[in-house]
Formats: C-alpha cells, structure tokens, sequence
C-alpha cells in the first residue's frame, strides 16, 4: 500500500514539475533576434556644412551683390546674399536689439511673423535670457 501511495504521489509530482519544465526550456527570446540587433548607426549624421555653397561659389564683387534687388538674383547670388545679409546682421551687435522680429526676420531669411508669433518669439528670448543667468 505504501508503495502504491508512493508512485501515484510521484507521478503526480512529476506531472506537476513537467510543464515547468518545458516553459524553462523554451527560450524567451529567439537566437536569431540578438544577432538582428544593429549595433552601428548605418547613416551618417547631418551637419550643417552639408548644405552650404563651397567658397569658390562666391562672387567676386560682394558690393554689387549686396546693392542688387535680392527678388532678382539667381539661385547661387541668392544664397550668397541671404547668407551674407544674415551673417551681418548677427556680427553687428550694437544695430540688433534695435530691429524689429519683423526685420530680423527677414534679414536672416526667415519666413516674417504676425504679432502673436512676434509676442511667442519674445517670450522665448526671455525664457533662454533668464535660464542663461
């Protein structure tokens, strides 16, 4: 009797622990997911540079470029008239804080604002003044 006792309660045992068993065999994640993972970036990243004019595109006579109708010029004297009248505007410090967003806006080649834009812009500056102090 005892031994009877004994095998029904092992094999009852043994039922119980089986599935535990197969579900500990059965991985979590398959082999071929962890060879899948990239672990390089397979494009390079965007620099700024990437999108300018070389040098040598520049014209000779920055005066008469810098005097000319900006609607009238061709796409490479219109680079190079936007990014000059943008660079000067931010190398001159003392004629900044008196522009307009509307001026600086379309000095820099930005697409202008209305008033509201203009009050949220002020709102920024301000924002990155008082974080910067």
């Amino acid at each position: 009797m005892l031994g009877l006792t004994r095998r029904l309660a092992g094999c009852t045992l043994q039922a119980a622990r089986r599935p535990q068993q197969m579900r500990q065999a059965l991985p979590t994640v398959a082999p071929c997911q962890f060879e899948a993972r990239r672990g390089y970036r397979h494009w390079w990243r965007v620099l700024p540079e990437d999108f300018e004019l070389n040098t040598e595109s520049m014209p000779k006579d920055v005066k008469t470029l810098m005097a000319s109708n900006p609607d009238s010029l061709g796409f490479i004297d219109s680079y190079w008239y936007w990014r000059i009248r943008a660079e000067s505007t931010i190398m001159d410090p003392e004629n900044l804080p008196k522009k307009s967003y509307k001026q600086l806006c379309r000095d820099m080649g930005l697409t202008i604002v209305n008033e509201a834009a203009e009050h949220i812009l002020g709102v920024i500056e301000l924002y990155e003044y008082l974080k910067s102090s």
